[in-house]
């Protein structure tokens, strides 16, 4: 019986499965605490916000809101209180973006349209990836004001103390030549960066996720779209994002591992696009006008399973 179990455990079948469930298990893990973080961040009164931050074993370093026509996030910039806690990995960050708008900016029309760019060619192929220009012009701001973030001196990790076996991107390494010994920002340190957010905060974490890692690393003659270089991938191996009900910002084209995105049932917002909306509209319109007596129409009977049939048809078109 053992001798069959020691077979079977090391087979190539189970240990597939193990890695699996592990998996599983560290992302569970890891949404409720990021769910804990981002209701902690979210709390208005100033000081509930930072007992719960505090019970979340993290401390904030910074905090700021970036806008865009009706578009506005929170940004909490984060570190563990102790290095000691085994909640987090070593010399990590957290970076938790939440929304400060209303729900209807994620139906805006102008927020949704979607538009083409070049990702730059690694070869004889050259591929487009669809992003909400919109969101993408809030991240880069957004990156930019991360420039300006200093960290207490007592945070500062100097290189020595970093694991010197993890591929770090050029990018990178050419930063790291500018800094000075008084400049402590998340741009010249060797952290690892974890982002987190909820529905248009979940777009922004995965595009700020998806740069730092240099997954998008686009060719643009439009200078709102210019992404500084030294942001490209300069967290590379080093970055991970988790986001709650995103709605639909990166086409299929590019799917990074590091980003994972979590949707509660039929959540519209994760399934709202321009066509989406439009075909809704439009079957709203003639169910409404199909119906003889409202009066006796039961309330979003109709409206709940076309809406449910209509973003599941077009959610295969985003990640």
């Amino acid at each position: 019986m053992n001798s069959n179990f020691k077979s079977l455990r090391n087979s190539k079948g189970f240990q597939k499965e193990a890695s699996k469930l592990i998996e599983y298990v560290n992302v569970v893990e890891r949404s409720l605490q990021a769910a804990e973080i981002l209701q902690s961040v979210s709390i208005l009164n100033p000081i509930d916000r930072q007992t719960a931050i505090k019970t979340a074993g993290l401390k904030e370093i910074s905090s700021f809101k970036s806008t865009y026509k009706d578009l506005a996030v929170n940004i909490n910039v984060l570190l563990p209180i102790s290095k000691s806690d085994n909640r987090f990995i070593n010399n990590e960050v957290i970076i938790a973006v939440t929304d400060a708008c209303s729900i209807e900016s994620c139906f805006d029309k102008s927020i949704l349209k979607p538009s083409n760019f070049h990702l730059k060619s690694m070869g004889l192929i050259q591929e487009d990836v669809i992003l909400l220009p919109s969101l993408l012009k809030m991240t880069i701001k957004i990156l930019k004001n991360f420039e300006n973030i200093k960290f207490p001196i007592d945070d500062y990790n100097s290189t020595s103390s970093f694991n010197n076996t993890m591929d770090l991107s050029s990018a990178n390494q050419t930063y790291n030549k500018q800094s000075t010994s008084n400049k402590h920002t998340l741009f010249n340190n060797q952290y690892h960066v974890r982002i987190i957010g909820h529905s248009i905060g979940g777009s922004i974490a995965a595009y700020l996720a998806a740069i730092l890692g240099g997954s998008i690393d686009i060719n643009s003659s439009n200078k709102n779209f210019v992404i500084k270089k030294e942001h490209i991938g300069f967290f590379k191996n080093q970055v991970n994002c988790l986001s709650f009900g995103p709605i639909p910002c990166i086409s299929r084209t590019i799917i990074p591992r590091y980003i994972s995105s979590i949707i509660c049932g039929d959540d519209i917002i994760a399934r709202t696009t321009l066509e989406s909306m439009g075909n809704l509209n439009e079957r709203v319109l003639n169910c409404l006008k199909n119906k003889k007596n409202l009066i006796n129409w039961i309330p979003g009977a109709d409206l709940i399973s076309d809406t449910s049939f209509i973003t599941s048809k077009l959610s295969i078109l985003y990640t």
